[in-house]
């Protein structure tokens, strides 16, 4: 028997993805450290992607960064709401809190509308 863990598929719009290859995407970039994409509700896509990055350094270039996830996944996939932040919420045992990370993503949303 496979006792593998599953991981969790997002839905993004109309497509499925996981949200771990898209982060390792990311990751790959020089100037992130860590990053976590969740997808945020859209009144038209129903859920669009977001993305948590936590920089290297000063001088992340969110351009270039975009252009990074394109190559790999297309425009569908590019994250559409970004946040840069010091560092993803995380509880006690080091995992993500992704449900915190949403919130502040559509936040982050709703402030800009």
């Amino acid at each position: 028997m496979d006792h593998r863990k599953t991981l969790r598929p997002d839905r993004v719009g109309w497509d499925h993805h996981r949200c771990d290859s898209l982060e390792d995407v990311l990751c790959e970039h020089e100037g992130v450290q860590d990053a976590c994409v969740v997808g945020i509700p859209d009144p038209e896509w129903g859920e669009i992607v977001g993305a948590w990055v936590v920089p290297t350094g000063d001088g992340l270039d969110l351009d270039l960064l975009e252009e990074h996830v394109r190559q790999s996944f297309g425009e569908a996939k590019r994250p559409r709401v970004w946040l840069i932040g010091k560092e993803i919420p995380r509880n006690t045992n080091g995992k993500v809190e992704r449900s915190r990370v949403r919130e502040a993503l559509e936040l982050d949303v709703s402030q800009a509308d």
